[in-house]
């Protein structure tokens, strides 16, 4: 049996204790908060991760521990952990826009002479989508999210009703990301102890769990997730050339600029998946693998909502000048 450090419920496994570890890799993104937090707190890594998730979390959820702790602000916390994993589009008009900005961590690009309309987004953010993965895992977190979401998107005109159907699967792939790695956090590891009874000989092997808090933001090879996507065992011998692959997401990027092998390398290590513009042919949204020893070797897998077909291609693209 392997054994690995456990500080606050994270996994040394899957937190590398130094600057090349996966909590710096998270925490370099997005705005300076978290990289300053990371330089100047004394504490360990593993607690200096914990520490700034928990801070995002608070932030994202405008100022409560708990997302449904103010019944008047749910709607909007809601709001916001979906928006920024699942590329939401929030209408400038609504004065949910204004609020987002102000209280949960939304970024204003565009405001008009009257300062009525706010355009906002939730860029790319590993440190906030880990922290809205986090949320969602929460007992009855996601289920109650959703209905607000479905409240809100049938009454109030805030979110644009034209992409339900690709919003839906995103939040589909991204659902069983969380609980592939929720199942390895609800397993335990096991350590025996040989404990000898005083003036004999004779010994009894007692048994210690050791709960394990996984990282969203890990690797995990690409069948495994594919199977809790659609809950089914894949034939390995049918599957080979996807054995060898890892796939890891957090959230989704909307691609603004054409897609090669650069933009591909900057996406995996954001921990981001594809969200293609609208009305791209053959593809809607895409995942990005890796191969496990050739870290060069990238691919993708590319879905399409109608009919939620799923087909596999490795890129094949240039390096730009």
């Amino acid at each position: 049996m392997i054994a690995y450090t456990i500080i606050n419920g994270i996994c040394s496994r899957d937190i590398s204790p130094n600057m090349n570890g996966l909590g710096y890799d998270i925490v370099r993104f997005g705005r300076p908060l978290w990289g300053s937090h990371w330089q100047s707190a004394e504490h360990t890594e593993q607690t200096k991760f914990k520490d700034i998730i928990l801070l995002a979390k608070f932030k994202l959820l405008g100022g409560m521990n708990q997302w449904d702790q103010d019944a008047k602000m749910k709607s909007k916390a809601a709001l916001a952990v979906i928006a920024c994993i699942a590329t939401l589009y929030i209408s400038p008009i609504s004065s949910v826009a204004h609020d987002l900005v102000k209280s949960h961590m939304a970024t204003l690009i565009a405001i008009d002479d009257d300062r009525k309309n706010h355009l906002i987004i939730y860029p790319s953010e590993p440190v906030l989508a880990e922290a809205a993965l986090e949320v969602l895992s929460e007992n009855g977190a996601e289920r109650g999210m959703l209905m607000e979401l479905d409240a809100v998107n049938k009454f109030s005109g805030i979110l644009d009703a034209g992409i339900q159907g690709e919003l839906v699967v995103r939040l589909l792939f991204l659902c069983a990301w969380r609980r592939l790695i929720c199942l390895e956090r609800n397993n335990v590891n096991k350590v025996c102890i040989k404990y000898f009874y005083s003036c004999h000989h004779l010994h009894q092997l007692i048994l210690f769990y050791l709960f394990c808090k996984i990282s969203f933001s890990v690797r995990r090879p690409v069948l495994n997730f594919l199977e809790e996507l659609f809950e089914q065992k894949f034939p390995k011998d049918e599957f080979t050339y996807l054995q060898d692959f890892e796939v890891g997401f957090t959230h989704f990027i909307l691609l603004t600029e054409e897609l090669d092998i650069s933009t591909l390398h900057s996406i995996w290590n954001r921990r981001g998946a594809m969200h293609f513009k609208n009305n791209q042919k053959g593809s809607d949204f895409g995942l990005v693998i890796r191969h496990k020893a050739n870290k060069e070797h990238l691919g993708i897998l590319s879905v399409q909502v109608s009919g939620i077909t799923v087909s596999v291609e490795y890129s094949n693209l240039r390096q730009r000048n």
